[in-house]
């Protein structure tokens, strides 16, 4: 199911929609964005880069994250 302004969206029977939960989940804003990219990095480093004196910090790592997050919006 796609948002009314997508090409190629079709129309739902009742009788489907009569029968299934629907579920709309919102896009997450920049916070909620951060707070997923840093916890993904911080299970990535902590594999990749144990013990290193700049990327084991949580700190550092919402940083780069907030960086990550910049650069997508911008691109």
């Amino acid at each position: 199911m796609n948002p009314s302004n997508i090409l190629g969206r079709h129309k739902l029977s009742t009788r489907f929609t009569s029968i299934v939960r629907i579920c709309s989940i919102n896009y997450p804003n920049e916070e909620q964005l951060q707070i997923i990219y840093a916890n993904y990095l911080q299970a990535i480093l902590q594999q990749q880069l144990l013990n290193h004196k700049i990327w084991s910090s949580h700190a550092k790592i919402h940083q780069l994250a907030l960086a990550m997050i910049h650069v997508y919006n911008e691109v």
